[in-house]
C-alpha cells in the first residue's frame, strides 16, 4: 500500500514552460474534446512528433541543427483550420523565400522585415532562426496524440526556445497532414515555433499555447487506490474553506470543473437530479492525471478564467481569475485570487518523484502511459 502523503497546490501553482499545445486548433478544441471523457471527441491521431530546443549544453555538435521556426505555420484564421503546411500557402512562401537550404546561410537576415500573408516578420515573434537546435529524444517528452499537446520531462528555462514538426491522420482516412519538416528532410528545417528564446510577450499568440492547467503534486507512481482530490474556495466572507462557490452552491467544484462524471469503476454515473458523478475525483490515466509523474490535469484550458466566467455568466472578480492566464506568474501572484482556490488531497506513492523520470537514460518504450485504454505514444 505505501505511505499516505498529503498535497496542496494553489491555482497559481500551475507548471509553467513544460506543457504546450502544438497549435491553436488543439487549444481551441481541448475543452470540447474532453467534455464527455473518458471518450475523447477528436478526429485526429498524431503519428509523428519532433521537438526542438536550443542546445544550451556542450553536447555533441553532430546533434545540432539549424531551424527556422515560423509562428503561424499550419495556423488558419482563429485556429479553425485543420493544421497543415498548405494552410494559407505559408509553408510554400517561406520555403521559397529561404531558397537553397545551406547550414551556413543567415536566414535571420533573409526573413527580418519580410512580409508574409500581410504580416511583417520580426525575429522573436513571427519567426526565429537558430543554428543550435537539438532534437529531443523520444524519452524526453510525451505527446497526447488526440489532444495535440506535448509534455516535456523538464521545464524550459528562461532563454530556451521550443519548436515542433508533426504529422497526423484523420479518422477513417489514410491522408497524412503535416506541419513543418522532419529532421531527415533538409540541413535547415522549417518548423513551427511554440516559444521563442529572446522575449516573453503575453500579447503574442504563442503565450496561449503554453498550458496553464497542469499541476504537479510532487509525487510519482501515484496509486488510484486511496487517491483523494478536492477543489476548495476560501470564502472571504467567512474565511472558511468550502468545496463550492457561493453563486453555484448546488454544485461542488469537482463537478463544476468537469472532474467528476464517473463512478469508481470508470463508468458514467447518471444521478436522479440529472447530474453526473459520485462526488469523487475521476482518476483517468492520461486525461485527468498522470500517475507516474504525479501531474493532475484540468479538463478545461482556463478553469479559473474564461471557463469560470462562462459558468457564472459574468466576469465577477471574486471568482474569475483572468490574470492567471493573461499575465506572467510573477504578476498574477499579487491577485487576491492566487491563493483563494486550492487543490488538496492525499495519495499513496513516491514522494517528490514528480519532477522528471530521471530523464537521462530512460530506454525508449519503457515508459507506458495509457489514456482511456489507448496507450499514449512516446515522442
Amino acid at each position: 500500500g505505501g505511505a499516505v502523503n498529503n498535497f496542496k497546490v494553489n491555482a497559481i501553482d500551475y507548471e509553467e514552460n513544460q506543457h504546450f499545445f502544438i497549435g491553436h486548433y488543439f487549444l481551441n478544441k481541448y475543452d470540447g474534446a474532453l467534455i464527455n471523457y473518458p471518450q475523447i471527441n477528436s478526429t485526429i491521431n498524431i503519428t509523428r512528433m519532433e521537438v526542438w530546443v536550443l542546445d544550451q549544453g556542450n553536447s555533441n555538435l553532430a546533434y545540432q541543427k539549424s531551424i527556422i521556426g515560423i509562428r503561424d505555420l499550419g495556423e488558419g484564421a482563429g485556429g479553425s483550420a485543420f493544421p497543415d503546411n498548405s494552410v494559407n500557402n505559408l509553408y510554400d512562401n517561406i520555403s521559397a523565400a529561404a531558397g537553397t537550404r545551406e547550414a551556413g546561410k543567415n536566414y535571420g537576415t533573409i526573413f527580418q522585415g519580410q512580409t508574409f500573408g500581410g504580416i511583417t516578420y520580426d525575429n522573436g515573434e513571427e519567426f526565429i532562426y537558430n543554428t543550435k537546435a537539438r532534437k529531443l529524444n523520444a524519452s524526453e517528452f510525451t505527446f497526447q496524440p488526440q489532444l495535440g499537446y506535448i509534455s516535456l520531462n523538464q521545464k524550459l528555462n528562461e532563454n530556451q526556445l521550443l519548436a515542433v514538426s508533426y504529422s497526423y491522420t484523420m479518422n477513417g482516412s489514410n491522408k497524412v497532414y503535416k506541419v513543418g519538416e522532419f529532421s531527415e528532410e533538409s540541413p535547415v528545417l522549417i518548423t513551427k515555433v511554440l516559444r521563442v528564446n529572446n522575449r516573453v510577450n503575453t500579447e503574442s499568440p504563442m503565450w496561449k499555447l503554453m498550458m496553464k492547467n497542469i499541476y504537479s503534486i510532487d509525487a510519482g507512481q501515484v496509486s488510484q487506490d486511496g487517491f483523494i482530490l478536492n477543489v476548495y474556495y476560501r470564502d472571504p466572507a467567512s474565511g472558511g474553506k468550502i468545496n463550492y462557490i457561493p453563486p453555484k452552491k448546488e454544485q461542488n467544484l469537482l463537478r463544476l470543473f468537469n472532474w467528476d462524471r464517473l463512478n469508481m469503476n470508470g463508468d458514467i454515473q447518471n444521478n436522479k437530479d440529472g447530474s453526473k458523478g459520485d462526488g469523487i475525483f475521476d482518476f483517468v490515466n492520461g486525461i485527468t492525471i498522470r500517475p507516474e509523474t504525479g501531474r493532475i490535469i484540468f479538463t478545461k484550458v482556463e478553469p479559473f478564467g474564461q471557463y469560470m466566467e462562462d459558468v457564472l455568466g459574468s466576469n465577477d472578480p471574486q471568482y474569475v481569475f483572468h490574470d492567471l492566464y493573461d499575465k506572467q506568474k510573477q504578476y498574477a501572484v499579487s491577485s487576491n485570487l492566487s491563493q483563494r482556490y486550492t487543490m488538496e488531497g492525499r495519495y499513496k506513492g513516491v514522494q517528490g518523484q514528480g519532477i522528471s523520470l530521471g530523464a537521462v537514460n530512460v530506454p525508449q518504450g519503457s515508459v507506458k502511459v495509457a489514456a482511456n485504454g489507448v496507450q499514449l505514444t512516446e515522442g
